[in-house]
């Protein structure tokens, strides 16, 4: 009976036992999960502080960014739509200069493909370049401060002058044609020494004409 009452009262006891085990263990994941659960909100809190702070500093650099462009500019309600049309005006007007200072006579000497923009005469040993001459002291920060009306002088200056460099080294090919014009024909003995005042001026009043008629001589 002694035995009996003592296991009976140890399996109580180990009862007991079991079920406060389990009872902490239950407690146990309880707190880890709330622990869990605490650690997530605090980690989403922590996101949503950092974007704020990010997206504000991001505004603030914005706005700082478009003051200095504003004060840049000189005008902080800048309107792009007139800057780009009185861009496209003055496209225009260069466009304009550029064809009036345009030499008709540029065309049509390449177009029949005798003269080039480098020359060698082998017949008399002279040697003659004739390269357009392109001005390479545009200051482009000067440029770019200068008005519109201070563009259109500037450009319709370098534009008389590239014309006037032109004429020149025209007249000067022209000088060299009738030279060696001039020397073909003291070679062949020409019997029509009159022939040739008529022919060069008619091409004085032409340019034209210095071309082609140096060319079918050469040719020739």
């Amino acid at each position: 009976m002694d035995v009996d009452r003592t296991l009976d009262t140890l399996r109580t006891t180990l009862d007991t036992t079991f079920k406060q085990v389990d009872n902490l263990v239950c407690l146990s994941k309880t707190s880890c999960c709330q622990w869990q659960q605490e650690k997530e909100f605090q980690g989403e809190i922590e996101d949503m502080v950092i974007m704020n702070c990010i997206r504000s500093l991001k505004e603030e650099f914005e706005e700082r960014l478009w003051d200095q462009n504003a004060r840049f500019y000189g005008n902080e309600s800048i309107n792009w739509h007139e800057k780009f049309k009185e861009i496209s005006s003055l496209r225009q007007e260069l466009d304009a200069i550029s064809k009036s200072f345009t030499v008709p006579e540029i065309g049509q000497i390449t177009s029949h493909g005798s003269v080039e923009i480098t020359f060698h005469w082998e017949g008399n040993g002279k040697h003659d370049e004739s390269v357009t001459a392109v001005p390479e002291n545009l200051d482009f920060l000067q440029l770019k401060h200068m008005s519109k009306e201070g563009l259109v002088s500037h450009f319709k200056t370098e534009m008389t002058k590239m014309k006037r460099n032109h004429e020149q080294k025209v007249q000067e090919m022209t000088e060299e044609i009738f030279i060696l014009k001039r020397d073909y024909l003291k070679e062949k003995g020409s019997s029509l020494p009159f022939k040739r005042d008529k022919e060069f001026d008619i091409e004085e009043k032409d340019p034209r004409g210095h071309f082609e008629v140096g060319r079918h001589t050469i040719e020739k």
